[in-house]
């Protein structure tokens, strides 16, 4: 078990008006069984200058390893084969391609160009792959600058036009 599953457990044990001494004493005056480990461990966190955090994913009590803006746990998420971090990662996204359509669809041609790429039909001059985030890179800024709908959607089919017309011997 973990240290931050062992506060876990404390703290859903614990009340939170447990008396303090004097300040000059410098420790707390445990109240039931668990109070002196938790009051252990407390210390041992202050004075390693440990910062423990909730996960918002799983809402689980963590450490925080790297830095201090992690946000998300390294545990497994329920059945997913995933840790928060990750999972979350991936929800985003996913999120984010729901949002932008080009870049859903840049995502589908350079997926078919590196599966060529590497079964050794196309060579990697025939692929170009810098052209065709070139290609990309332009629609987005074009596509984040429009408002209207209909603009955008145009935009997306011209995107296509254009990446169909510059792989045109490859059957994208």
């Amino acid at each position: 078990m973990s240290i931050a599953e062992c506060i876990d457990i404390l703290l859903s044990s614990e009340k939170k008006n447990n008396p303090l001494l004097p300040e000059n004493t410098g420790f707390i005056i445990p109240t039931k069984h668990y109070s002196y480990e938790f009051y252990k461990i407390l210390d041992y966190f202050i004075s390693e200058n440990l910062v423990l955090s909730l996960c918002p994913n799983c809402k689980r009590r963590f450490i925080k390893k790297y830095n201090s803006r992690t946000m998300y746990c390294d545990r497994i998420y329920k059945n997913t084969h995933d840790i928060c971090q990750s999972y979350i990662a991936k929800i985003n996204y996913k999120k984010k391609l729901k949002e932008n359509p080009i870049q859903s669809m840049y995502n589908i041609y350079r997926n078919r160009l590196y599966m060529r790429l590497r079964r050794g039909k196309l060579s990697p001059e025939e692929a170009n792959l810098n052209k065709l985030k070139e290609i990309r890179d332009r629609y987005l800024q074009e596509y984040s600058l429009s408002d209207d709908k209909l603009v955008a959607n145009k935009l997306c089919t011209e995107f296509e036009n254009e990446i169909h017309s510059f792989y045109q011997g490859l059957e994208l």
